[in-house]
């Protein structure tokens, strides 16, 4: 188990496949010239689409546009 003293900084836990999905992400965002929308977790009972601080209007929009075409796909 592992204990964190009060005050001091939280250790980072390291999750190799975690750590190259996210330095992948941004090589695909910068080279292919794209825009990126998400993160979107998927696995579980239906599609969790997340905002994170700092987001921009332009994030929101786009999250939620997304958000509204899976609530779509999933009434039909």
């Amino acid at each position: 188990m592992l204990s964190v003293q009060p005050g001091a900084a939280y250790p980072r836990a390291r999750d190799p496949s975690l750590e190259a999905a996210g330095v992948a992400y941004k090589l695909l965002v910068r080279l292919g010239n794209a825009q990126a929308i998400g993160p979107i977790a998927f696995g579980l009972g239906a599609p969790v689409h997340v905002l994170q601080t700092g987001d921009d209007v332009e994030d929101i929009v786009h999250i939620a546009s997304v958000a509204v075409m899976d609530a779509q796909g999933r009434e039909r």
